[in-house]
């Protein structure tokens, strides 16, 4: 794989003009509100880090991070009067750090200035691009550290090492920002990312598996994972430090090269599928990443990945599936995809057919991509349209020879496949084709 040192998409631009934020003020009554709190009690109050980011950007934001210079829990407390909060919640009572929801689903993070110095504060975020600030009420800037010249360059720049070394999560952030806006990363970055991988081994799972579902589903997952593999922060960030993930890069890159160059209503249907939820806000697709990077590792490695980042129960079935029926699936191709193998690798695969195709087809020749995409047009036509069922267990129980216990979902299902490859057709078909062979084992 051809691939330069950054992701290759274009940077997001930035969309909204630092001098046009007192008028958006003034449109927006939360404010206002804020902002009149905020004077009566005589604090200072900054809004910072993404929120401000992504207010550059364009984008509208639905939670903020407010600093006060002092008592941020006197300042909850006068916001829970203000605004219509629904809750409130102590996210980390050493560093005094306060979350409101509010009845419009936005969220506010309330918190203390570091040091009570603005600059100090600023000066220990992740980047500079969440190191800007703006102060209510008059929406006056503060940008010690060039964020905003940094959005523009479309770069992305820490502080200080020392930045990292405090959570080192943040290794792991800066290459999921470089995944989801396409900027590049600064050259002292890559230095630093290398000496303090081992320390990736340490943050929360949860926090972990929250990056990675980022970069994986962001289109410049596979440059993003060439740049690490480069770091030497791949491995660690996974819990493999000596594993071989060039396979699964090329996969991936493969996959993300092809997300538009499918035609027909299938490939539509399943791109939709893998944008859509496999767990809270975490679409489908980010676990089909996953299973293309872990697929060359055997079953133990790759169920510890899995454990590392805290996968939920749907996730793990759907990162399985698509790695354990690979050689099925292979199997069936090279059948051409006969009714009764295609039936059951359906049933095998369930509802996750559709990311096994996905990834089959990323490398395959364009004759085989064409037949996985008639392979998965019947699938989507049998989601449509179920097999009808022909006969139950009871209809079966009255069989001559053929009495209750297992082999009665045994025969289903063999009821099923031979409806699903057209030779059954009616209740009378089945029962007597069920009763033909119930004679033969006589």
């Amino acid at each position: 794989m051809t691939c330069p040192s950054q992701p290759s998409l274009p940077p997001a631009p930035l969309k909204r003009p630092p001098a046009s934020l007192p008028v958006w003020l003034a449109e927006h009554r939360l404010w206002g509100e804020l902002s009149r709190v905020a004077v009566r009690l005589g604090v200072r109050l900054l809004v910072v880090g993404g929120g401000v980011r992504d207010w550059l950007l364009g984008r509208t934001p639905g939670d903020w991070d407010l600093v006060v210079s002092h008592s941020p829990q006197r300042f909850v407390a006068a916001l829970r009067d203000a605004l219509p909060v629904t809750a409130t919640v102590l996210l980390d009572e050493a560093m005094q750090v306060w979350r409101l929801q509010l009845a419009d689903g936005t969220v506010l993070d309330v918190a203390a200035m570091q040091e009570g110095n603005l600059i100090a504060d600023l000066s220990r975020r992740d980047l500079t691009l969440n190191a800007i600030a703006w102060e209510l009420p008059d929406g006056i800037w503060h940008d010690p550290l060039s964020g905003i010249a940094d959005l523009q360059a479309g770069l992305l720049r820490v502080p200080a090492r020392q930045n990292l070394e405090d959570d080192p999560l943040r290794v792991l952030r800066v290459y999921r920002f470089a995944a989801t806006l396409g900027y590049t990363i600064s050259e002292p970055f890559a230095a630093w990312a290398g000496e303090l991988a081992p320390l990736l081994r340490h943050p929360a799972g949860e926090r972990m598996g929250a990056e990675w579902a980022k970069i994986l589903a962001s289109g410049r997952a596979a440059c993003t994972l060439q740049l690490m593999q480069a770091h030497g922060t791949l491995g660690e960030a996974l819990g493999c430090p000596q594993a071989d993930w060039q396979a699964g890069i090329l996969t991936i890159a493969a996959g993300e090269k092809s997300w538009n160059q499918r035609p027909g209503d299938a490939w539509a249907r399943t791109r939709t599928w893998l944008e859509g939820p496999v767990r809270e806000d975490r679409p489908r697709l980010q676990a089909v990443m996953l299973a293309a990077l872990l697929a060359p590792l055997a079953e133990a490695p790759r169920a510890g990945v899995m454990t590392r980042l805290r996968l939920s129960r749907k996730e793990v079935q759907l990162v399985r599936c698509l790695c354990e029926e690979a050689e099925g699936f292979a199997r069936a191709l090279r059948e051409r995809f006969g009714k009764r193998a295609q039936h059951r690798l359906f049933k095998r695969c369930g509802e996750n057919f559709p990311g096994l195709a996905w990834l089959q087809a990323a490398t395959a020749t364009p004759p085989d991509r064409e037949l996985i995409g008639a392979c998965l047009a019947d699938y989507w036509q049998r989601v449509d349209h179920p097999l009808p069922r022909h006969v139950n267990g009871h209809d079966l129980l009255g069989l001559p020879g053929l009495g209750p216990g297992p082999a009665i979902a045994d025969w289903l299902t063999a009821v099923e496949e031979e409806t699903a490859v057209g030779a059954l057709h009616s209740r009378e078909e089945a029962l007597a084709w069920v009763a033909a062979r119930l004679g033969d084992a006589v």
